[in-house]
């Protein structure tokens, strides 16, 4: 098995599976590996990445390379008064797009996934039997993100699906700085297939 997701992955994916959670009550055993890869459509230049602060916690902050866009580039970028946060869609060659969410607080982030919990919520029926003859006792997710300048590469071994939140888009130019946690997810063909946070750059 893990061998199997560590082929999928691209060895991004390692020791899924640990031997200690089978036993003889185990009946099956579902993995899914996903693997995605993609360029940005409008790279950024390594040459504008510099060393900023992003701040762990209100007060807290951690020095850490920030990619930065050109006077040329422009991204969508849209303000949600609900979440009271700030969105931006950065366009993926191939019908594909990663998009930030960013609180608009630095100590936002708790707030903004008590806003999302019903959109993470898997919804796990029908795989076999009458109800109460299996039950789920353990949960695995393994993942992987790097993005750079030149795209975003993403390996897992679960699939999650959130809803975009309303919001209206700004006619004018916005400056985005992710200087502190947000969420993000990954995109197909409107097909959310990664999303998680990031509460500090370096890990």
């Amino acid at each position: 098995m893990n061998s199997w997701v560590e082929k999928e992955t691209e060895n991004k994916i390692n020791n899924m599976v640990d031997s200690k959670l089978l036993d003889e009550l185990t009946r099956i055993i579902l993995i899914n590996a996903l693997y995605f890869k993609g360029d940005w459509t409008e790279k950024f230049y390594l040459c504008n990445t510099q060393k900023n602060n992003f701040y762990k916690t209100k007060n807290d902050a951690v020095e850490v390379d920030t990619m930065a866009s050109r006077p040329s580039q422009f991204f969508r970028i849209c303000m949600s008064l609900d979440l009271n946060a700030k969105l931006l869609e950065l366009p993926i060659n191939g019908d594909s797009s990663m998009v930030f969410v960013l609180p608009n607080e630095r100590d936002g982030l708790a707030y903004l996934e008590n806003k999302l919990d019903k959109v993470f919520l898997p919804y796990l029926y029908g795989i076999a039997g009458e109800k109460g003859d299996l039950f789920v006792n353990a949960v695995l997710q393994k993942t992987f993100v790097d993005v750079s300048e030149e795209g975003v590469e993403a390996a897992a071994a679960t699939f999650t699906m959130i809803a975009t939140p309303l919001c209206g888009f700004m006619n004018i130019p916005e400056q985005f700085i992710a200087d502190h946690p947000f969420i993000f997810y990954i995109k197909v063909r409107d097909v959310i297939i990664f999303a998680g946070r990031v509460t500090d750059p370096r890990y």
